[in-house]
C-alpha cells in the first residue's frame, strides 16, 4: 500500500512509492560430463589343456588303442590310460582286464525325474477328471568327445581373468554462473501530495540477484572393465604312429616303417658295439611311397617307444634314433635323439621324447626314414637288441604327422 505523508510542510514534495523487485536471473547451464576412466589391463593368458582323440564306438576289429584315445561302449565314454593291443578281455566296462587299460570318461546320463501328478477334477456328477501330470524329461546322454583331425585335440585353455575396473573419472567442472536478472521496471509515479508538486519518479528497482551456479556436472563414468584374457593355445597333438616291420622296403638297404602293426612273429635286430666302434647301425626303416603326402611336418611331440636289451651292465650303453627326410636317394637329417641308459638283458621298454617346436620342410613326394644306432663306453663288446612285431614288444614311434 503506498505511503502518504500527512501534516507535511506544503513546501516539501512527498516521496513516491517503491518500485517492484526485478525478476530472478535464469539458472546456469549444467556442467559438462567428466571424461571416462582409463580401461583396465588385459587379463593373463590361460594355460593349455590336455588333448584327447575321439575314435567313436569301441570295436574288436581295431588292432590297438593308445593313451588319451576316447571311445563309446554301452552308452558310456571311456579314455585309454595305457596303450595296448586290443582283444575282448580289454573291452571297456566289460572285459576282465578293462580297468587296467580304460578309465570311465563320461557315464551315461541319469533318467529324468517323473512329472508331478495332475490335480484331481472337481467333484460333481459330470466333473471332468484332472489331467495327468506331464512325463519327466529323459536323462541327457553324455556328450561325445570332440573329434581331432590330427590326433588328440587339446582342450582350449581357460579364459584369463577380467582386467581390473578403471578408476572413476574426475568430477565435471562447475556450470557457468547464470546471467544477471533484468533490471526491475521503474516504479509508478507517486500520487500528488496535498497542495504539493508532483512527487519525483520512484527509484528504479534493484537488479535481480545473480542466477545460482549451475549444478555440478555428474561424475565421469567408470572406466570399462579390461577385456578378458585370450584363450590358452590348444595342447600339442600327437598324430600318426609308425611301427617297425621286418619286410624289406622297395628301397635297398631299408626295412619297412608301417602305419599299422602287423600280426607277425616277434623279431629283433642286433648291433655289436664297444667303446672304440662309435655308433654302430642296428637297422634302417623307411615309409612306403605316397604314404606321407604333406608339404610340411607341423610342430608337435615325437615319442619313441623301443623295446631293448643289452647283454651286460658294464659301461653306459644307449640307442640313438636319427630321423631323415628321404628324396630320390638323398637323406637329409631332421633331428636325432638318444635313449636313456640301457639296463640288463631283460627286455625293457624305453620311452623318450623329442619336442619339435617349428614346422619342418617335407615335400609331398618325400619319405620318412629312421636309423637306429647302438653305442657304449665299455671296452668289451656289447650286444644290443631292438625288438619289434608281435603283441608284447612292438616298438613304435608317435609323430606330429596329421592322421
Amino acid at each position: 500500500m503506498p505511503y502518504i505523508q500527512t501534516n507535511c510542510d506544503p513546501t516539501e514534495t512527498p516521496q513516491g512509492v517503491f518500485g517492484t523487485s526485478g525478476t530472478s536471473g535464469s539458472s546456469g547451464t549444467s556442467g559438462s560430463s567428466g571424461t571416462s576412466g582409463i580401461s583396465g589391463e588385459q587379463g593373463p593368458i590361460g594355460e593349455a589343456g590336455q588333448g584327447f582323440n575321439w575314435l567313436g564306438d569301441w570295436t574288436l576289429d581295431t588292432t590297438s588303442y593308445d593313451i588319451y584315445e576316447v571311445v563309446k561302449n554301452n552308452n558310456n565314454l571311456w579314455v585309454c590310460n595305457l596303450s595296448h593291443i586290443n582283444d575282448s578281455d580289454k573291452e571297456p566296462g566289460v572285459g576282465i582286464d578293462y580297468d587296467l587299460y580304460w578309465d570311465l570318461f563320461l557315464p551315461q546320463g541319469d533318467n529324468g525325474t517323473s512329472g508331478t501328478s495332475g490335480s484331481s477334477g472337481s467333484s460333481g456328477t459330470s466333473g471332468s477328471s484332472g489331467t495327468s501330470g506331464s512325463s519327466g524329461t529323459s536323462g541327457i546322454d553324455g556328450t561325445s568327445g570332440s573329434s581331432g583331425t590330427s590326433g588328440n585335440s587339446g582342450t582350449s585353455g581357460s579364459s584369463g581373468t577380467s582386467g581390473e575396473t578403471g578408476a572413476t573419472g574426475d568430477s565435471g567442472t562447475s556450470g557457468t554462473s547464470g546471467s544477471s536478472g533484468t533490471s526491475g521496471s521503474s516504479g509508478t509515479s507517486g500520487e500528488t501530495g496535498d497542495a504539493g508538486t508532483s512527487g519525483t519518479s520512484g527509484t528504479s528497482g534493484t537488479s535481480g540477484s545473480s542466477g545460482t551456479s549451475g549444478e555440478t556436472g555428474e561424475s565421469g563414468t567408470s572406466g570399462t572393465s579390461g577385456t578378458s584374457g585370450s584363450s590358452g593355445s590348444s595342447g600339442v597333438t600327437q598324430g600318426q604312429i609308425f611301427y617297425l616291420h621286418v619286410d624289406n622296403s622297395d628301397i635297398s638297404g631299408f626295412k619297412q616303417l608301417r602305419r599299422r602293426p602287423v600280426d607277425d612273429t616277434e623279431t629283433y635286430d642286433t648291433a655289436i658295439v664297444n667303446s672304440g666302434s662309435g655308433e654302430v647301425l642296428i637297422e634302417k626303416y623307411i615309409t612306403n611311397p605316397d604314404v606321407l603326402a604333406y608339404g610340411e611336418i607341423p610342430p608337435g611331440m615325437w615319442e619313441f617307444t623301443l623295446y631293448l636289451t643289452v647283454n651286460s651292465d658294464v659301461g653306459v650303453s644307449t640307442v640313438t634314433a636319427r630321423v631323415y627326410r628321404y628324396d630320390d636317394g638323398v637323406e637329409t637329417e631332421l633331428f636325432n635323439i638318444t635313449s636313456p641308459e640301457l639296463e640288463g638283458d631283460e627286455i625293457n621298454k624305453y620311452t623318450f621324447e623329442y619336442p619339435q617346436s617349428n614346422e619342418l620342410d617335407f615335400d609331398t613326394t618325400s619319405r620318412l626314414s629312421i636309423h637306429f644306432y647302438g653305442k657304449t663306453t665299455s671296452a668289451v663288446n656289447k650286444t644290443i637288441n631292438l625288438y619289434y612285431e608281435g603283441t608284447q614288444h612292438y616298438s613304435h614311434i608317435h609323430s606330429p604327422f596329421p592322421v
